[in-house]
């Protein structure tokens, strides 16, 4: 019932029709991130192969969640853009603002690289320039709250660096058929694994439960989903181990684990305690973490598919919930 990708990973989400793949996962999806520097080490230099920038996202700066990531292809060139955008309102009016910057692989050919931590992995990301830069900054510096963990100075927009970055996936989860001679696919800024799979009836059991607690429901943009689904049980989505949908088979890695993100309201970047303190009801499948929707990797042979809303969902294999390795 829906395709969203993610161009910079934390801020809001495109909504498709169609998508093909690329390389990592869902074509154009958190292929950009924002980062901030990271403290000197004690030995008062960074060696040649630490990061010297760690990312940056929702759960420092809720604020993110409010603004628009697109992309856009000049018909005169071909180029790349990436325009971001952010609405304020005032009083009776509304002021939009607004940059574009060329993120082309010609572009990005000359840009500026360094390392950048996400989670524990060390990428190579190009920076794509003091415009996207001072666009967020000032967004930042101007909405900033007390429960912003970064300071809107020096943060930057990157890309993936696409002559040496290499990140793959977690090879304690990737299900062999997924792997090509023995390696784990290729991954993005993504947290984890190429592709978030959720479903509408597990959001209405959630939803269900809030409101029995006087509590207003939540939409899906809070768990950022790449796909989601119509017409399955309530959590069935736990125990599929393989999937079709239309002609793309997927294969799942895990229960996806849930963190304080999925607090964040989408529109407004309000925080809450909720959906985490229902789901703890009902959720803690392992005693320890919440988890909702799937983490899956595409088979190989299916990166040249398209998928489109509406298309069918057969499930091929079932299993026992995959849940994390503690």
């Amino acid at each position: 019932s829906g395709i969203y990708t993610h161009p910079v990973k934390s801020l809001k989400e495109i909504s498709l029709q169609k998508s093909q793949f690329d390389s990592y996962g869902l074509s154009h999806d958190r292929q950009l991130m924002i980062v901030a520097p990271l403290p000197i080490p004690l030995k008062g230099f960074f060696a040649p192969d630490e990061a010297t920038y760690g990312f940056v996202t929702q759960r420092q700066v809720p604020l993110l969640a409010r603004i628009c990531a697109t992309l856009e292809t000049s018909p005169k060139t071909s180029s790349s853009y990436l325009v971001l955008s952010l609405e304020d309102h005032l009083d009776s009016s509304t002021v939009v603002r607004r940059v574009t910057v060329n993120c082309s692989p010609h572009a990005l050919a000359h840009a500026k690289t360094f390392r950048a931590r996400i989670w524990d992995d060390v990428v190579s990301v190009a920076d794509v320039g003091d415009e996207a830069a001072d666009f967020l900054k000032g967004v930042m510096a101007s909405t900033e709250e007390g429960n912003n963990e970064v300071q809107a100075g020096d943060v930057r927009l990157v890309a993936i660096d696409r002559h040496s970055y290499k990140r793959m996936a977690d090879e304690k989860y990737t299900p062999i058929a997924v792997m090509v001679e023995g390696i784990s696919p290729a991954i993005s800024l993504t947290d984890e694994y190429p592709i978030l799979i959720t479903s509408e009836s597990s959001l209405e059991l959630l939803n269900t439960k809030l409101a029995e607690k006087g509590k207003n429901p939540i939409s899906m943009s809070q768990f950022r989903p790449n796909i989601v689904l119509r017409g399955t049980e309530p959590f069935e989505e736990d125990i599929w181990r393989v999937i079709r949908i239309g002609k793309t088979v997927f294969y799942t890695t895990m229960c996806c684990a849930r963190c304080k993100q999925s607090c964040v309201n989408q529109t407004t970047g309000e925080v809450s305690d909720e959906p985490l303190t229902t789901m703890s009801d009902f959720r803690k499948l392992d005693g320890k973490q919440l988890y909702f929707g799937i983490v899956a990797c595409v088979q190989v042979h299916s990166k040249e598919d398209t998928i489109h809303v509406g298309d069918s969902i057969e499930v091929l294999v079932k299993g026992e919930p995959l849940l994390r390795i503690h």
